[in-house]
């Protein structure tokens, strides 16, 4: 599938294997718009995939977009619950939206997402987090290379001030409870 540059999987998918499209080198798009359980791995270092649509997921996969140097941005379905390890691991992310329904995120989410300095969670609990997810060191913190850092909750949220939320701050981002 090295030449794909462009995916949708149709409606009667419910699944979709571990490393499925990883390594692909000219896959630029991809949409899932079916209830289908993503594989550990599956874009995994798609260095040119810029575009994603999903739908009706209830997780990101282990690994789901680790490497995706070109994706900015990823609108996560409110039907998930859960963020797996590695999820965006050096991805190009500049900006994310947790949605309400996220109860974990896995290790090492974020971790190298240099660029993403805008991120919006909207739990009103913090969801639980695994170790290192938004990096664990200088070179590959979340936000080392963005211009502004910031993390914007509901107004009535609690638990982003303390656990693996806190480290945010350390690195300076600003903590607004305001959506």
């Amino acid at each position: 599938c090295a030449k794909i540059d462009k995916i949708k999987i149709p409606n009667n998918v419910t699944s979709i294997g571990n490393y499925c499209f990883s390594w692909n080198g000219n896959l630029i798009s991809a949409n899932i718009q079916s209830n289908v359980t993503p594989g550990t791995n599956l874009f995994a270092s798609c260095t040119k995939l810029e575009n994603v649509i999903l739908a009706n997921i209830t997780s990101i996969s282990d690994s789901m977009f680790s490497g995706c140097s070109k994706l900015t941005t990823v609108q996560i379905p409110e039907t998930v619950v859960n963020i797996g390890a590695y999820a965006f691991n050096n991805a190009g992310l500049t900006t994310i939206e947790i949605p309400a329904g996220v109860k974990m995120i896995g290790n090492d989410c974020f971790s190298g997402c240099t660029k993403l300095g805008d991120i919006n969670s909207l739990p009103l609990n913090a969801p639980s987090l695994g170790t290192s997810v938004f990096g664990n060191s200088s070179t590959n913190y979340v936000g080392s290379r963005a211009s502004v850092k910031r993390l914007d909750v509901p107004s009535n949220a609690t638990g982003y001030e303390s656990g693996g939320w806190k480290i945010l701050q350390d690195i300076g981002f600003t903590i607004y409870k305001e959506l």
